[in-house]
């Protein structure tokens, strides 16, 4: 009698188990994913200065293959990032400004991200399936702008929602790595949670910011304020915490 209600009680748990680890070839789900973004330029003149909040979301699709413990992840995503710089050489172009301005500047970016990762999951542990994410996440920018406050000659400045679309790159790739775990609520809906680092990949800039004479005042020549040959170069990374519901 016990040996029959134990192998019993195995079959059961057996079946619960292998019902409810999920094995479908193919599922879709809605993700939020609220993160903390930073902008990280490079050089002198650009300093990192306050991260931004951003809040990403959209759908996710897996496709699983092999035994079930891998899976390549998908979707597409609205993306707003961002950050603050500040800016020692602000200026305008206009050659009646003879210095340069101190500013800061809190940009307010949004793309549509396709990402593009593997996943590798364990077999269901108790109530979880645990798992680890990378890839990569590519970015098509669709909004751009900027707050801009600080000092211009002798002038306090203070610009909201300036359109920066000629300064920004119009795409944006990065490393995308995360863990997590999913739970199964009943039949084949799934929670899963996970926190996403990414890193970028591609230069947040495609402006040349404008060149300081011997003095480290606006070259002025021919009536032209002069820019430098190279693009300001920075990277855009974000810390971020992944909620999904999948059917």
């Amino acid at each position: 009698m016990i040996k029959k209600t134990t192998l019993s009680i195995l079959t059961f748990i057996f079946a619960f188990s292998a019902f409810s680890q999920d094995d479908r070839p193919f599922r879709i789900g809605f993700s939020i994913l609220p993160s903390v973004s930073t902008i990280k330029p490079e050089g002198e003149v650009f300093e990192k200065q306050a991260s931004k909040f951003g809040f990403a979301y959209g759908l996710l699709a897996e496709f699983n293959f092999g035994t079930g413990n891998y899976a390549f992840a998908s979707g597409l995503m609205i993306n707003s990032l961002g950050g603050t710089i500040s800016n020692s050489q602000y200026h305008d172009g206009d050659t009646t400004h003879l210095t340069f301005g101190l500013v800061e500047e809190k940009y307010k970016l949004q793309y549509i991200q396709i990402p593009l990762t593997l996943k590798l999951k364990t077999n269901e542990i108790g109530y979880l399936t645990y798992f680890g994410q990378f890839g990569l996440d590519l970015g098509f920018k669709i909004k751009s702008k900027a707050d801009i406050k600080g000092t211009y000659g002798n002038e306090n400045i203070d610009l909201t929602d300036v359109n920066v679309s000629d300064d920004i790159q119009p795409f944006r790739s990065a490393l995308n790595v995360g863990v997590g775990a999913e739970y199964n609520i009943s039949g084949d809906t799934y929670l899963v949670g996970s926190l996403a680092w990414n890193n970028g990949l591609t230069n947040v800039f495609k402006k040349n910011p404008y060149a300081a004479n011997d003095q480290g005042n606006p070259d002025i020549i021919d009536g032209n304020v002069k820019k430098e040959k190279d693009n300001i170069k920075a990277i855009n990374n974000y810390l971020g915490v992944s909620i999904a519901i999948f059917f």
